[in-house]
This record gives structure tokens, C-alpha cells and sequence, in this order.
């Protein structure tokens, strides 16, 4: 090398302290970018609470660091498909199912399944993986992610108790009700409607113009005269 070219910055004889060399130069920015990227990262996992992983292209672990985090579990506890028995044993056979799937057929993974954490309590998660493909076509790994959904069951499971409740509570009134839409259009009605009217849900008493019901009816006033359709208490509520 030149010796005016040697004292030009990022250039140097090997040896000489202080001064990187071209490619040097890029390895040192590309190991600090990875850095940055990595920092990020965990950052994201910590803020959004997920779980996430990567595997090679087979779809084997071989490390995961935020799930034996989570865990409490080791590498040689995960690696390969030993993730699958940190998940509740009634969601092993299904998750393994859908995850063979995804990777023999090359297309996008869901699944949700319940993950031991560390102190022996399942939480619910749902997974989401995509594979990393190359240039080629090929794949070379596959990236996801797995995130809490413990919160959002149980408020479904609160919800499902809760209308079922309801459903129960409808069908055991002893008066008929109905319920209509703004139209006038019956969309149910409970059990005593059958009891007390003798009509069931697939009459055409259902589908039947709403004056034509109240003829059916045979709704009346207190002195034993028959209801003008105005005046049916469905008219006047559809009136305001």
C-alpha cells in the first residue's frame, strides 16, 4: 500500500492499531445494526407480551429464548419439538397436527394452545408463523410469534355463561314473549308463546303480514271488542 493512501481515513496496513480497513469497517456497523435490531426486539416481546421464535426450515427449535424465559425451562428441554411439552397435554396433539401441516404444505401457521409458565399456571396463546423464504423460493426458517389471549378467553367463556344464563331465564318465564325486530317481524319467541297461543316457530303465523297476526290473535280491549290494528301494543311501539 501507497503511503499517502495508507493515511486516508478507513484505510491501513494490517497491524496498524486504530484504523479498520474497509470490510472491517462494514462487519463492525453490520454487528452493531444487529444489535439495534436485536435491543428492539426484546423490547417489542416485553411490551406486547409475546412469545417469539424461530425455527430452521424442517420446523425444528433450537433455541428460544423468550419461551424457556417464560417457561422456566432449558435448551435441551425445547430444542427440536420438545417446545410441545410446556403446552397443556389435552393441546399437544392438535398444535403438533396443525404445525406439520404448515410446514409440509409451506403455508402460513395458526394455532392456540395453553403454555405452562414457569410457576405451573397455563395461559392461553395464540400462535402465528410464516415461513422466510429466499430469492430461490426456498425456505430457510420460519419466524412467529406467540401471544397471551388468557384475558380475551375468559371473557368469552364470562359471555357464553352469561347467555346461556339468559337462555336458560327466557325459556323458563312462564309468560309468552316476543321479540321483534323494527319492522314488526318476529325474530323469537320463548317457550310459553307455544303453551299459551298453540302456535309453533315454523307456523305462518311467523311469516304472516303483522296485521294478519293480530287477527290470529284475536287481540281485544277491556270490553271484549277486537283490537284495531293501530292500537295492537306492537303497532304503538313501532309508532314510538
Amino acid at each position: 500500500m501507497e503511503p499517502e493512501l495508507a493515511r486516508e481515513p478507513g484505510y491501513a496496513t494490517r497491524g496498524q492499531p486504530g484504523i479498520l480497513l474497509p470490510h472491517e469497517e462494514t462487519l463492525a456497523e453490520a454487528q452493531e445494526r444487529y444489535r439495534r435490531i436485536e435491543a428492539r426486539f426484546h423490547l417489542l416481546e416485553q411490551a406486547t407480551g409475546q412469545l417469539t421464535w424461530v425455527t430452521d426450515a424442517q420446523g425444528l427449535v433450537d433455541d428460544m429464548p423468550s419461551w424457556r424465559a417464560y417457561s422456566g425451562t432449558t435448551i435441551g428441554d425445547i430444542r427440536g419439538m420438545g417446545w410441545l411439552t410446556t403446552l397443556h397435554p389435552d393441546d399437544r396433539a392438535s398444535t403438533q397436527a396443525a404445525w406439520e401441516v404448515a410446514v409440509r404444505d409451506h403455508v402460513p401457521y395458526t394455532a392456540e394452545y395453553r403454555v405452562r409458565r414457569r410457576d405451573g399456571v397455563y395461559r392461553w396463546f395464540v400462535a402465528r408463523g410464516m415461513p422466510l423464504i429466499d430469492a430461490e423460493g426456498v425456505i430457510r426458517e420460519w419466524v412467529g410469534t406467540s401471544t397471551d389471549i388468557t384475558d380475551r378467553k375468559m371473557m368469552e367463556r364470562e359471555l357464553a355463561e352469561r347467555a346461556q344464563q339468559l337462555d336458560t331465564a327466557f325459556a323458563t318465564i312462564r309468560d309468552a314473549i316476543f321479540v321483534y325486530d323494527a319492522t314488526g317481524a318476529i325474530t323469537l319467541m320463548n317457550p310459553a308463546v307455544t303453551r299459551l297461543f298453540g302456535v309453533q316457530p315454523g307456523d305462518t303465523f311467523f311469516t304472516a303480514p303483522f296485521a294478519a297476526r293480530a287477527l290470529l290473535i284475536d287481540l281485544r280491549d277491556e270490553d271484549d271488542r277486537p283490537l284495531p290494528d293501530a292500537q295492537t301494543p306492537v303497532a304503538r311501539l313501532l309508532r314510538g
